[in-house]
């Protein structure tokens, strides 16, 4: 081991450099760990497109870095998995990282145990609330915010990846910023202080609720119980954009929307202002275009209807015409009508005078009646012999006494 003859031999007029000291711890601690099996719970885990993996091994009180390159995660067993919350004995030997003075260890093997404590804690809390119901909170986005509300650290990478998106997409919609811590224990009442801030001032159309990625334990206040009770029972949308796109936390369950990044929360909430300017255009064209059809449609319309239209002394005219024309049968019908009725008159009366007693007494009748009680004589057998009787001729009566009555 180097370090302690350098360390004998250090003087102020001699110092060491970085570089010296930490070769020299580079080489005591990989002397002494060369290789070793740890048992811990993964945090923080990454698979970039290298293939290699990196993450954080940790249990109650401390944590180390770990990486497995891609040669060596190749060989693990096919149901072995790389995630956050997995409990994990992992096989390596320990590395000093000279450029950034840190240590970590280098896995050639790791099998899994079990799931970490928060990661249990995380599943039996998913589990719960969402019998509750809570996941099932799908209120709509507005289309076209009037403001837009973020809570999240003003000191956050995430508030600013989110801005530059939204000053691209729709430079002068309104954000209003509600600062809340974003890790740590006094986070979750922040958030839920902020929340409810925004909920009670009702500026906001649309609620973000975003932070950048990390480990289990950085992300964990966005697990909090009562955080997801304030989303559930908030009556303006909240959008959840937590982490990198692999990280899920409770309130992402509990939340109308999940976003998997804050610029992707961006994309979902914040509308293309030219996009809008486009449609808004052509919509102002094709009402134009339906009001110009409709108009020439309804001017023809009204040129039928003008054609049409007839000039009421002309329409009067016209009836006047009619109503003479009527009048003319109407004279017709009516002379018609009272020939007919004095034809019917001098047939009656024809009838009648041929049945006038005067004429048949002309034609040399006479009416016998008695004299006393004027009674009508038909019968020759009714005459009694001294009887007195009327004879009406045709120029006046007579009367007569009956001498003698002969049957014949």
């Amino acid at each position: 081991m180097t370090l302690q003859p350098i360390c004998e031999n250090n003087a102020k007029d001699r110092p060491l450099s970085v570089s010296e000291l930490t070769l020299s711890i580079k080489e005591m601690l990989e002397g002494m760990f060369p290789e070793f099996w740890v048992r811990g719970e993964l945090s923080n885990v990454r698979v970039p497109g290298s293939g290699h993996i990196y993450a954080t091994l940790k249990d109650q009180d401390t944590q180390i870095k770990c990486v497995m390159f891609r040669h060596q995660a190749s060989r693990l067993a096919p149901d072995f998995k790389w995630q956050d919350g997995i409990e994990v004995i992992v096989k390596g030997k320990l590395s000093v990282y000279g450029p950034q003075g840190s240590y970590q260890i280098i896995a050639s093997a790791a099998e899994q145990v079990g799931h970490g404590a928060l990661q249990a804690e995380f599943e039996a809390r998913k589990r719960r609330l969402s019998e509750k119901g809570w996941f099932d909170k799908q209120t709509p986005l507005p289309k076209l915010p009037r403001c837009v509300g973020v809570v999240t650290s003003l000191k956050a990478a995430a508030l600013a990846d989110f801005l530059n998106i939204v000053s691209r997409r729709f430079p002068t919609l309104p954000i209003e910023i509600y600062p809340a811590s974003v890790q740590g224990k006094d986070a979750p009442e922040d958030l839920i202080s902020a929340l409810s801030t925004a909920q009670r001032l009702k500026h906001v159309d649309v609620i973000v609720m975003t932070r950048g990625g990390g480990s289990i334990e950085d992300l964990w206040c966005f697990n909090d119980e009562t955080l997801a009770e304030t989303i559930f029972q908030c009556d303006i949308p909240v959008v959840s954009a937590v982490g990198h796109e692999i990280d899920f936390t409770i309130c992402d369950f509990v939340a109308d929307l999940r976003a998997p990044t804050p610029s992707a929360a961006a994309e979902c909430v914040v509308p293309v202002y030219e996009e809008l300017s486009d449609d808004l255009r052509q919509s102002r064209h094709r009402l134009d275009d339906l009001f110009t059809g409709r108009l020439a449609s309804e001017k023809k319309h009204l040129e039928s209807l003008f054609h049409q239209l007839v000039h009421p002394r002309h329409r009067i005219e016209l009836q006047k015409q009619v109503l003479e024309h009527k009048l003319h049968e109407l004279h017709g019908a009516m002379g018609d009508l009272i020939q007919l009725e004095k034809n019917k008159i001098q047939r009656l009366l024809e009838a009648l005078e041929a049945l006038n007693p005067k004429a048949v007494l002309e034609r040399g009748y006479a009416l016998v009646s008695r004299v006393k009680g004027q009674q009508i004589v038909t019968q020759a057998k009714g005459v009694k012999l001294k009887e007195r009787l009327n004879v009406t001729f045709s120029d006046g009566p007579i009367v007569v006494s009956v001498d003698d009555v002969l049957l014949l």
